[in-house]
């Protein structure tokens, strides 16, 4: 709101100069406020023109949120100047038409062409003014659930949905498809909630510099076993942590403001998540509940000490603080994403905060500390714990750091999904799908802890189908340097990658998702690649086989046009040297904690992209995120239409 007040002071302005002057009988004339408002209006196109052909087209993020701020401002000044362009249009269209439609003196409409222009008119300002008004009166996505939620034995959520009975996930998921039809309706964004929280009068504790190198490699750091983690979690340590995973790494300076850029890459540069601390052991640090604020690379302390047997309590882990030095808890605060992408944004949110993930595994690995990654428990004890808001924020995971293993858990305490509202009818998708994602624990006996083996699937083709992929070529680079270095790339060459750092990239970014100490059990990612510019592998579609280490065919062809297309064409995935989709499989949701399993496959899928971006950083190749996609069109790009199977997160990468 800050902004769009600065970018439309001129136009504020200039309406009370004229008000004024009405004010003391010496009104503006007519012709004046046209010279006037003429002048602003090419002032405004030229600044919204050049933001678009000179920022904007270079796919810069910051200009974003100039480009339509200014937009608003000169749509305003269009409806001024052609308000004062009517009479003049109006005369020159009488003297133009043909007699049919105006009198014999062509200086009056005739009563009929009057009436149809005022149906033409009512018919777009009417529909303009409700969805203009209903837009900022009414801004949540409303749900379409008929009837109240069921629970299964299986913890199942089903719903009542367009007379169909369909499980919470799948309906969720649907909610935040985009196509063709749906992608380019109206938003207006005007009020963008703070990218940090504030905790007025809180203690702040300042934490150490972070340290420019780990003095370990990605590729080492990917290859730790945890009986080789045994460093304590210092100051220094966290402090390294923190910054490295979700700290402020580069701040860029543009006309009407600035934009923090952080460790983690996230949609929009929006970074709806957060990061909180419970410090139970660490030196030099008093115990206690702390905020982390990346801006000021500082901790605000929020509790004390007492709230820690209510983080036991939350999770299923009776050990929980038993020689554990700290407990990081990520959150989300919903409206930093809904603000931009409304009902899609939960599809954005969890892979933002995998992508988080992905660089705490890394800096905590490099840091030779253990740890243990968690996104089960109860969520609404865990939100008590923080002083969250039940309305905008929910908790992501813990990642317990000092333990190389938790208690083994034969039995887990009973949980079911949270009670929704009365008003789940009106609420906004993105919260509506926590919710629906939320379990907490009942009172009754335990049950004996699910189990997923992961077993060779019986659908994977025989090796001899199968191009074989070679270990390839290692992440060297120094891992706090390739993640203080990481950003969106967009603007790729048309060099060819090596099919050895194709391979390595590949293997890299999907060994964080068979670590059982970062992610929950059971197979719910798969992972698509489309290529176009990769030495000795020719164009097309592939699926990567792990159990095999190996690529299937799925499709013959250069298809970066088509990817272009489907992703709203943006040119970072034409330009791209191969695209891979990280993709869930519905009908894997429910095998482990009911659909709590939604949360945990995008979260994966974001933890597989952020490593993507590692691996091709280290390698000096580009990467880029893409969420924006016709999600039914690039399911029959992969051939999985008709199947549970959806897209989640494109990664393009390519050469520099």
């Amino acid at each position: 709101m800050e902004k769009f007040f600065w970018f439309s002071l001129p136009i504020t302005l200039m309406i009370i100069y004229l008000l004024f002057r009405a004010a003391i009988n010496k009104p503006v004339s007519r012709r004046d406020i046209n010279m006037i408002s003429a002048i602003y209006l090419i002032f405004y196109l030229f600044i919204t023109a050049g933001l678009g052909l000179f920022w904007v087209a270079r796919m810069d993020l910051p200009a974003f949120d100039l480009h339509y701020l200014f937009g608003y401002c000169l749509l305003f000044l269009i409806c001024v100047h052609l308000w004062f362009q009517l009479p003049l249009i109006n005369f020159w269209l009488k003297k133009n038409s043909p007699s049919v439609l105006v009198d014999e003196t062509y200086s009056q409409w005739k009563p009929l062409v009057k009436n149809i222009f005022l149906l033409i008119i009512s018919a777009i300002i009417f529909p303009a003014v409700t969805l203009i008004v209903y837009e900022f009166i009414s801004p949540a996505t409303v749900s379409i659930i008929e009837s109240k939620q069921k629970i299964s034995t299986t913890n199942r959520l089903w719903l009542m949905a367009k007379g169909e009975k369909v499980t919470a996930a799948s309906y969720m998921h649907k909610q935040g498809d985009l196509t063709r039809g749906g992608a380019f309706l109206p938003r207006f964004n005007i009020i963008k909630p703070p990218i940090y929280k504030t905790y007025p009068n809180h203690p702040i504790v300042p934490l150490p510099a972070p340290t420019n190198y780990a003095d370990m490699s990605l590729d080492q750091a990917l290859s730790q076993h945890i009986s080789d983690l045994v460093a304590d979690v210092s100051l220094q340590n966290l402090s390294n942590i923190l910054y490295y995973s979700n700290g402020v790494t580069e701040t860029r300076i543009y006309p009407g403001g600035q934009i923090q850029l952080r460790a983690a890459a996230s949609a929009g540069a929006l970074y709806p998540n957060d990061l909180y601390i419970a410090a139970i052991s660490i030196k030099g640090l008093t115990p206690g509940i702390y905020y982390y604020h990346p801006a000021n690379h500082s901790l605000i302390k929020i509790g004390d000490q007492a709230l820690f047997p209510s983080l036991t309590t939350a999770s299923l882990y009776p050990d929980l603080l038993k020689n554990t030095s700290a407990i990081i808890i990520m959150t989300a605060y919903f409206d930093r994403s809904v603000w931009k992408y409304h009902d899609r944004s939960y599809r954005y949110v969890l892979p933002d905060a995998g992508h988080i993930l992905g660089n705490l595994a890394a800096a905590i690995t490099a840091m030779k500390v253990s740890f243990i990654n968690t996104e089960f428990f109860d969520d609404e004890k865990m939100e008590k714990i923080l002083n969250l808001s039940p309305k905008n924020e929910g908790v992501i995971s813990l990642v317990i750091l000092g333990k190389k293993k938790l208690a083994s858990v034969s039995q887990t305490p009973q949980f079911t999904s949270v009670a929704l509202p009365k008003n789940t009818g009106k609420m906004e998708i993105t919260r509506l799908s926590h919710k629906l994602t939320s379990v907490k624990w009942v009172p009754g006996p335990m049950k004996i802890s699910t189990t997923i083996t992961n077993k060779v699937s019986d659908d994977i083709p025989s090796s001899d189908k199968l191009i074989k992929l070679p270990e390839g070529s290692t992440a060297e680079s120094d891992v706090f340097t390739i993640i203080k270095n990481r950003r969106s790339f967009r603007q790729f060459s048309d060099r060819d990658v090596s099919f050895n750092d194709f391979s390595g990239i590949i293997h890299d970014s999907f060994k964080p998702l068979k670590n059982l100490h970062l992610v929950e059990q059971g197979n719910r990612v798969a992972l698509f690649i489309i290529v176009t510019h990769v030495q000795g592998l020719s164009k097309g579609i592939y699926q990567y086989i792990y159990e095999k280490s190996a690529l299937q065919k799925i499709a013959d062809g250069n298809f970066s046009n088509e990817i272009y297309k489907i992703g709203l064409s943006q040119e970072v995935l034409k330009r791209a040297a191969f695209v891979f989709a990280w993709v869930i499989d519905l009908n894997k949701i429910g095998l482990l904690h009911g659909e709590r399993d939604y949360r945990y496959a995008n979260l994966e899928c974001g933890i597989g992209s952020s490593m993507a971006y590692l691996a091709a950083q280290s390698r000096d190749l580009g990467v880029c995120a893409v969420g924006a996609f016709y999600d039914d069109e690039v399911q029959r790009l992969l051939k999985i239409d008709g199947t549970a199977k959806h897209t989640i997160v494109l990664t393009a990468i390519g050469q520099k």
